[in-house]
């Protein structure tokens, strides 16, 4: 890839307890139907990380700037349900993730991820962009990038 490629790196590790509770308590709401495969031994943060964002493979993803505050850029990303997701959510069930973006003029810039949600799933809304993008692993294994196309 190369230099002009811009990149939107998510961190998921500033928050992880909290991330990694939240996911704990989403899955006692819907129960084993919430990532059936998932073994006891098996950290349920990066079980989700791997299966939504899965190396290599091409997804799609749906986000949006869901900020309230002009000083304070909010992005939700919906990763569309497909692929090894797809088989591990329940019907009509999907996780968005939520984070604060930094720094906010930067063409690569950081989405720290500080919230996860479980909502119905549902076609591309109009407030939401689509994009097609082939998550890679960087910075050992801490943060994913989905790298979006070029405007």
């Amino acid at each position: 890839m190369n230099e002009q490629t811009p990149y939107l790196y998510l961190n998921f590790e500033r928050n992880r307890e909290r991330l990694e509770e939240r996911l704990l308590e989403i899955r006692r709401i819907h129960g084993n139907r919430l990532f059936p495969q998932l073994h006891p031994d098996t950290n349920i943060l990066d079980y989700f990380v791997e299966t939504a964002f899965e190396k290599g493979a091409p997804g799609q993803y749906f986000l949006a700037n869901t900020s309230l505050k002009d000083n304070y850029i909010d992005i939700t990303v919906r990763p569309k349900r497909a692929g090894l997701l797809e088989k591990e959510l329940p019907t009509g069930i999907t996780l968005c993730l939520r984070g604060g973006l930094f720094p906010r003029q930067h063409p690569s810039p950081e989405l720290v991820i500080d919230r996860v949600i479980d909502i119905f799933d549902a076609p591309r809304r109009s407030f939401e962009l689509e994009v097609s993008a082939i998550p890679l692993l960087a910075n050992n294994g801490e943060r994913r990038i989905i790298s979006l196309p070029a405007a």
